[in-house]
C-alpha cells in the first residue's frame, strides 16, 4: 500500500535524490530556486523536444552567478519539430555530452516516447541506481488536447514496471501534482494535521469504476459508479490527516493541489 505525504510530498520525493526529471514543452513556472535545486539533484535529467527551449529560456532568465550552476540535460528526445536550432546547438555542445535521440513515431506523443527512451537509458546503465520516481514538469494550462495526452501517458507508463523497483511517474505543475492510482489497489495519502483543506480529484479516464474512500469531504462508496457522463469526484476536499482510496477494476488519475509552502525543501 503506497503512502504519499501531501504537505511535504515534494520533500519526500526529492529528499533521496533517486528520481529522474523530465521537462516537457511548456514554460517553467516553478519558483526558480526550487526548480534549480530539484533539477540539479536528479539522477537523470531529460528534455522532451521543445522542453529544451523551455530549459534554455529558464537558464537565460537566471542571474549571472546562478547560470553556471545549472546542470545540462543528460537526455534529449522527440521528433524535434518544436526545438529551435539554437537549443539543438547548445545541447550538442554541452560539456556533459547530452545524448540526443530522435523518436519519429507519430502514433505516440513525445512524452510517451520520452519515457521509453528513459527506460532504455536506465537499463543500459546497469551499474547506476534505478530511479524510483520520474518527475515530469509541465504546466497544465494551454492546449487541452496536450493535457489529455499527458494524462493518457500516465496510463501507458507501465512498460517501466520491469525495472527492479516500481517507478512511479508524477506530473508536476506550479499548482498541482497528479499520478496514476493502479487498479485493484489501496492507496494511502497522508496529510499533516495542521494542513488546510486540499482540493483533490479522482478521475476515471479508463471507464466506469467504483472506489471506497475515507478522509474526503465527499467520500466514495461501492454503490457510486464513477464515469464520464456520470459521477466524477472532482473539486473534492481532504478533511482528514489520512485519505485512503481503494480502486476497483480500473486505474484512475489522482490529482491534488500544491500550496506555495510545498516548495520549501
Amino acid at each position: 500500500m503506497p503512502t504519499m505525504h501531501a504537505k511535504y510530498i515534494l520533500q519526500r520525493l526529492f529528499a533521496a535524490q533517486d528520481y529522474a526529471m523530465m521537462l516537457l514543452n511548456r514554460d517553467i513556472q516553478l519558483e526558480a530556486d526550487f526548480f534549480v535545486k530539484i533539477w540539479n539533484n536528479a539522477s537523470i535529467r531529460q528534455v522532451i523536444d521543445g522542453g529544451a527551449n523551455s530549459f534554455f529560456k529558464f537558464v537565460n532568465a537566471q542571474p549571472a552567478q546562478v547560470k553556471p550552476s545549472i546542470k545540462y540535460p543528460d537526455l534529449a528526445s522527440g521528433d524535434f519539430d518544436s526545438i529551435t536550432d539554437e537549443s539543438m546547438r547548445l545541447l550538442k555542445e554541452s560539456s556533459n555530452q547530452c545524448k540526443i535521440i530522435l523518436t519519429e513515431d507519430q502514433d505516440e506523443t513525445d512524452f510517451t516516447k520520452g519515457l521509453k527512451v528513459l527506460h532504455d537509458f536506465i537499463h543500459s546503465n546497469s551499474t547506476s541506481p534505478k530511479p524510483k520516481s520520474v518527475i515530469v514538469v509541465c504546466e497544465s494550462s494551454g492546449r487541452l488536447d496536450q493535457a489529455i495526452g499527458n494524462l493518457n501517458t500516465l496510463h501507458k507508463h507501465r512498460f517501466l514496471e520491469d525495472s527492479p523497483q516500481t517507478t512511479q511517474v508524477y506530473i508536476m505543475s506550479s499548482e498541482n501534482l497528479c499520478w496514476l492510482l493502479p487498479a485493484n489497489q489501496r492507496s494511502s495519502i497522508v496529510f499533516e494535521k495542521d494542513d488546510p483543506e486540499f482540493t483533490c480529484g479522482i478521475i476515471p479516464f479508463v471507464g466506469p469504476t467504483t472506489y471506497i474512500s475515507t478522509g474526503l469531504k465527499w467520500d466514495l462508496t461501492p454503490d457510486m459508479v464513477c464515469s464520464f457522463g456520470g459521477l466524477i469526484s472532482c473539486n473534492n476536499i481532504v478533511v482528514e490527516k489520512t485519505v485512503e482510496i481503494t480502486s476497483n477494476d480500473k486505474p484512475s488519475i489522482f490529482t491534488v493541489e500544491l500550496h506555495p509552502r510545498d516548495y520549501i525543501l
